[in-house]
């Protein structure tokens, strides 16, 4: 009989000792829906499927719209009298009273050099674009990939996004530059962006710890020095262990360090958070579902 209550209560112990684990996590970091579209989405299929968004918790949608490089030789293809999938993704947004973010990849497959760039053009297209959120505008503007190459003068997208904020009255939200982690150096542009956006490459396929844990203190750091918020704005969850790969980075930050959100997935036209048929899926993931609902609540 003894035996048996010693072992209750060592049982017990266990498990009052296992439910007063520290939560690892960074605990109330908004956590966005993510969703990529072109024009080559067809219109009917855009579907920001607002009423799982609500029901898992989520903050909002992230709408990542890719742009390429475009050389002054070659003329732009971006037209204002067609139809684009934004406007759609838009009036059903606002219908939901659901907040987005706004991205802007530019992107540059054919290796173009930067000084051949029709900025000008580049600059119109993603204007175009805006003037289709007016009725009802992001909460955030995100620029990413060639737009924010430290390469470029800063002046060159700082002049563009003060037009932005002086002449599209509609946004009051806060700008946010993203980089790669090996991109994070003194020389980028932190006087013009309101956050500092973080952009994870996949996984390695092993040694998760040391790699967040190097990553997201370098990380930290820089923030602090810079007295700048951060945020995840590609999280790139993939394979096997995404539960793992979204614990692992939201840990390793300092306490002093503001991260202000995280961005999961996104799939061309679709959400990946209900898809089941991509490498970027996360809806076939019950494990991740599961773990997900239980963060946001």
């Amino acid at each position: 009989m003894g035996k048996v209550v010693h072992l209750v209560l060592f049982i017990s112990c266990l498990s009052l000792l296992w439910s007063c684990q520290p939560e690892l996590e960074r605990k109330g970091i908004p956590v966005w829906a993510g969703l990529t579209i072109d024009s080559n989405c067809r219109i009917q299929e855009v579907s920001p499927q607002t009423e799982i968004v609500k029901h898992m918790g989520l903050t909002g949608i992230s709408v990542e719209i890719p742009l390429e490089v475009n050389p002054r030789e070659i003329s732009g293809s971006f037209k204002y009298y067609e139809n684009h999938p934004l406007d759609t993704l838009i009036l059903s947004l606002q219908q939901a009273v659901l907040p987005y973010t706004l991205s802007f990849d530019l992107r540059n497959p054919r290796q173009a050099p930067l000084q051949s760039v029709d900025w000008k053009k580049q600059f119109t297209e993603i204007s175009g674009l805006l003037l289709r959120t007016g009725n009802y505008p992001p909460s955030t503007i995100i620029f990413m990939g060639e737009l924010v190459n430290p390469a470029l003068p800063p002046t060159l997208l700082r002049d563009f996004v003060s037009q932005i904020q002086s002449n599209f009255q509609p946004f009051q939200g806060e700008i946010v530059y993203a980089y790669f982690p090996e991109v994070f150096e003194d020389s980028i542009d932190l006087e013009t962006p309101d956050i500092i956006g973080i952009r994870y490459h996949q996984s390695p396929d092993e040694s998760l710890i040391p790699f967040y844990r190097k990553t997201n203190q370098m990380i930290s750091q820089k923030l602090i020095q810079w007295q700048k918020p951060g945020m995840i704005v590609q999280s790139n969850l993939l394979g096997e262990e995404k539960v793992k790969q979204f614990r692992y980075q939201l840990r390793y930050w300092d306490e002093k360090a503001d991260i202000r959100g995280m961005i999961l997935n996104s799939l061309y036209c679709r959400l990946s958070l209900t898809e089941n048929e991509s490498f970027f899926a996360l809806g076939e993931d019950a494990a991740f579902q599961k773990y997900l609902k239980q963060y946001l609540n």
